[in-house]
């Protein structure tokens, strides 16, 4: 349901137990040399990594002539179950709160739970662990993903491992979309993996890690990065904007973010994922698309389809195509794209599309089976 979160407490609503524990970071200056703020930090010391605690991040931001404040950016699912397969539901959200609590008061930080549940939110992931069946990977599942269409705002961000990526974000400044392999994201170490404090994790999912035929299990996040963004997309679903952490700890919220999602980045290039794999079949299916279209056109269709579902997708089509034209060209082509992925059922698609999106319908928490 939830991942990670960044909440923003005024100074009126924590006091400092330990100051000793905030080191100096940065004292950003304006254009006359005046420094502005103070920003202090306060994270996991090397007995919390050797012991295996997990930690929130904090940052404690001193403002000259302004309010104090504290960042708290932790991970909802890892303070309360020490791993990310496990999913949190909306009736966790008072061991959350107490968990965070506990912790921030372990670290040298007092607050109240009503301080904590209230925290402005300034920045959030709704996220989804989703078991796949019927003999998919989740790793082909991902390569596919990165054919999609993209608006030139959007860049695709791949992770790789020897025998392939095993995940592919989209993202921006302000908010990114990301999928990736949850098994093969627990073997990795910390910098290759997309989960942070990865020893903590493998340590609590040792036995889950163990069992040799393991569940494939896409993981699905969205990022909202950045404050405006995540207002803007609040307020299109029908929330309302600068949510506190209360707020966005509801399966509603979540849910609704990554179908949108789903419906923005997934479904526009339904046409990638139908079951007319072979040139001949992808033909075929252009005409009773569209019975009355020349032979010739529904030929040009089919091969812009082909080019689509090349291993590099359509970037890599627009990559050439702009190569030797310019970008009216590909305007051009775009339109035509928006044909091919006309009146396109989920069941004439690869069997994951339509599983993905029943699991987003249902959005039932997940919690891994260990044998």
């Amino acid at each position: 349901m939830l991942d990670t979160v960044k909440l923003k407490i005024p100074q009126t609503n924590f006091r400092l137990l330990k100051p000793e524990r905030f080191r100096l970071v940065s004292s950003p200056t304006n254009s006359n040399g005046v420094v502005v703020c103070r920003v202090f930090a306060n994270n996991a010391t090397a007995a919390d990594r050797k012991a295996l605690i997990y930690r929130p991040r904090l940052t404690l931001i001193e403002q000259l002539g302004r309010e104090n404040y504290l960042k708290i950016e932790f991970s909802a699912q890892t303070i309360l179950f020490g791993n990310t397969l496990r999913e949190i539901v909306e009736d966790d959200f008072g061991r959350e709160l107490e968990a965070l609590k506990k912790s921030l008061y372990e670290m040298g930080v007092a607050t109240d739970i009503k301080s904590l549940e209230c925290a402005e939110v300034m920045e959030f992931h709704p996220s989804k662990n989703i078991p796949i069946s019927g003999g998919y990977l989740a790793l082909d599942i991902i390569k596919d993903f990165s054919k999609v269409i993209l608006t030139e705002k959007m860049e695709i961000d791949h992770k790789d491992f020897k025998n392939g990526g095993h995940g592919v974000q989209f993202y921006a400044e302000s908010h990114a979309l990301t999928f990736y392999d949850k098994n093969k994201d627990l073997e990795k170490n910390e910098k290759k993996a997309y989960s942070n404090d990865q020893k903590i994790q493998q340590a609590n999912m040792l036995d889950f890690m163990k069992q040799k035929k393991k569940p494939e299990v896409l993981r699905m996040e969205a990022r909202l990065c950045e404050k405006a963004k995540m207002n803007s997309i609040l307020q299109k679903l029908g929330f309302r904007k600068n949510p506190t952490f209360s707020n966005v700890f509801k399966k509603d919220v979540c849910q609704k973010i990554l179908l949108d999602y789903f419906a923005t980045f997934i479904e526009p290039s339904l046409f990638v994922f139908t079951l007319d794999d072979t040139p001949q079949g992808i033909l075929k299916g252009v005409l009773r698309k569209y019975p009355k279209m020349k032979i010739g056109e529904a030929m040009k269709l089919a091969a812009l389809k082909l080019f689509c579902r090349d291993d590099e997708g359509v970037r890599g089509f627009r990559r050439i195509v702009e190569g030797k034209s310019s970008e009216r060209e590909w305007q051009r082509i775009a339109v035509k794209l928006k044909s091919l992925n006309r009146r396109i059922p989920l069941n004439s698609c690869y069997g994951y599309i339509e599983e993905l999106k029943e699991n987003l319908r249902k959005f039932e928490p997940y919690s891994p089976e260990i044998s």
